[in-house]
C-alpha cells in the first residue's frame, strides 16, 4: 500500500513536470516517455473499447441514419490514428492533424 501511494506520488510529479508548451504553435507537446508509458497505452484502451461500441451501435446507424462514417470516425478511427500514427510525443488534435473538417 505504501510503495502505491510513493508509486503514484512520483508518477503525477512526472506528468506535471513532462509537458513541453510550444509557444509558437500553441499546442502542448508530451515528453516521449510519458507518451510511450502512458498515453499509448490508454489510446490502445480507447480504440478497443471504440471498436466493441462500434460493432454494438453500427446497426442502430444503419437504421437510423444510414451512414457509418461518422460513426466510424469517432469510434474506432481517431483513437486509432492517437495511438498508432501519430508522432511520438506530439499532442495534437487527430482532425488537425488529418485535416477532417466539421461538416
Amino acid at each position: 500500500m505504501k510503495v502505491t501511494k510513493i508509486f503514484f506520488v512520483f508518477s503525477l510529479f512526472f506528468l506535471l513536470f513532462s509537458f513541453n508548451q510550444n509557444a509558437q504553435a500553441g499546442s502542448m507537446d508530451f515528453n516521449p516517455t510519458v507518451d510511450l508509458v502512458i498515453a499509448r497505452p490508454i489510446g490502445l484502451a480507447l480504440t478497443a473499447g471504440g471498436l466493441g461500441a462500434f460493432i454494438g451501435l453500427a446497426p442502430l446507424s444503419l437504421i437510423f441514419t444510414r451512414d457509418m462514417e461518422p460513426l466510424a470516425n469517432t469510434l474506432v478511427k481517431e483513437p486509432f490514428d492517437y495511438t498508432f500514427k501519430r508522432p511520438l510525443g506530439k499532442q495534437t488534435s487527430i482532425t488537425e492533424e488529418s485535416g477532417l473538417q466539421e461538416h
